[in-house]
């Protein structure tokens, strides 16, 4: 039987797993096993995105044991199309069963028998949730046949939560949101082949890019020690850790105000220079912390060939894809001939297919093509891989 009163103590630790599921989804789980141990029930239930036509929907559950579908599932895999009476529910408002329907309607519905009934559920609570963004949420608490109804006890409990549930909600829709475009822009990145380490405040190397840290194990130009960014050229090592120190320093805002400095590394004999850019990134007004990205160095290797996507740029420039192959082999640096070579195709054909890629581009010359596609978004069409709000397999 529920409490008629909650501890300070047990209040506390349930809003504090809410606000960890905020900022740990996979927490969703130990959150609503602590909602569902309060309220003494036997599932606790939160719908993340509904079942549609085209969406199978998402859903976290805390149940009593595994074999009930404990953690994230797909809404379609517990409700199997089945028509849930609690739908279109005022917003905002907690229910039961007893305030929509009668006993006996209930245990003669189709989703009570099918549904209810083999898993153990008799009595349900629930709320539609609508967050700051208007993001929809379901929470659903159930209890098995043979036990306490929910009561105005219960639903007091529970109007304790709501705010706290709606705001880590949000919080999480935010986090969720800046990580995806995060993502989307480091891959972004990555497609031009530009290599990125951010340093924190005291000059040492936070992260970095795959493009970066395959550069920086070569040793060529630039290499991490200690956990620092050195040049092996002993001058330009000391001008780069010059460049570093100034741009950490608040000083140096005054005499370069753009935050932005840049220089050139060399490397082993017959490779082409690394060209780098130091960027200052402004301090965060509300961070009281020193382990903050600080610098983004930005690294690019002018050796390193595109990989722009044949596909994307056929459709970009209406190319066949023989042409679009050749087109992206003029512009990693070949001659036309060394591209027919590359691509074990005659000279002549080489030829037609460039008069063709010329007239398709209305470029005249093989340097305005090569200029015209590394200038394109063609290889942005490697960025890839839509990401699962949850970041967890379902």
């Amino acid at each position: 039987m529920i409490k008629k009163k909650i501890s300070l103590n047990e209040y506390a630790e349930v809003i504090d797993s809410i606000y960890e599921a905020a900022m740990q989804p996979k927490n969703w789980v130990a959150c609503l096993n602590s909602i569902r141990e309060l309220l003494d029930a036997n599932f606790a239930t939160l719908i993340i995105r509904p079942v549609n036509h085209s969406d199978p929907g998402l859903m976290v559950n805390a149940g009593l044991d595994a074999e009930h579908g404990g953690g994230f599932v797909t809404a379609l895999e517990w409700y199997n199309n089945l028509n849930s009476p609690f739908v279109n529910l005022p917003v905002g408002k907690i229910f039961t069963v007893n305030d929509i329907m009668s006993e006996a309607t209930w245990k003669e519905s189709d989703y009570y028998k099918q549904w209810c009934e083999p898993r153990g559920v008799h009595h349900v609570m629930g709320i539609d949730l609508e967050t700051k963004d208007r993001s929809g949420y379901k929470l659903r608490v159930t209890r098995a046949i043979g036990r306490e109804a929910f009561n105005q006890d219960a639903k007091d409990i529970c109007n304790f939560l709501v705010p706290h549930l709606s705001k880590a909600l949000y919080i999480q829709s935010k986090l969720d949101t800046s990580e995806q475009l995060k993502q989307l822009y480091s891959q972004a990145i990555g497609s031009l082949s530009v290599g990125t380490v951010t340093v924190d405040q005291n000059g040492r190397i936070m992260s970095s890019n795959t493009i970066a840290q395959a550069l920086l194990q070569t040793s060529d130009g630039l290499k991490n020690s200690g956990g620092r960014l050195h040049a092996i050229n002993a001058t330009e090592n000391k001008e780069l850790t010059k460049i570093i120190n100034d741009a950490l320093s608040p000083k140096e805002d005054l005499k370069n105000s753009s935050g932005i400095w840049a220089m050139s590394i060399s490397r082993a004999m017959g490779h082409q220079s690394l060209g780098i850019i130091i960027q200052k990134l402004p301090i965060q007004s509300w961070s009281g912390s020193k382990n903050q990205p600080s610098l983004v160095i930005f690294i690019r290797d002018p050796e390193i060939k595109t990989q722009a996507p044949a596909k994307i740029t056929q459709q970009l420039f209406h190319f066949t894809p023989a042409e679009a192959t050749l087109a992206i082999e003029l512009a990693n640096g070949l001659s036309l001939d060394e591209a027919a070579e590359l691509l074990n195709i005659r000279r002549n054909t080489a030829r037609a297919h460039l008069r063709s890629i010329f007239a398709k581009t209305g470029v005249r010359r093989q340097t305005e093509l090569v200029r015209l596609l590394l200038n394109s978004v063609v290889a942005l069409g490697q960025v890839s891989t839509p990401m699962d709000t949850f970041d967890i397999e379902v």
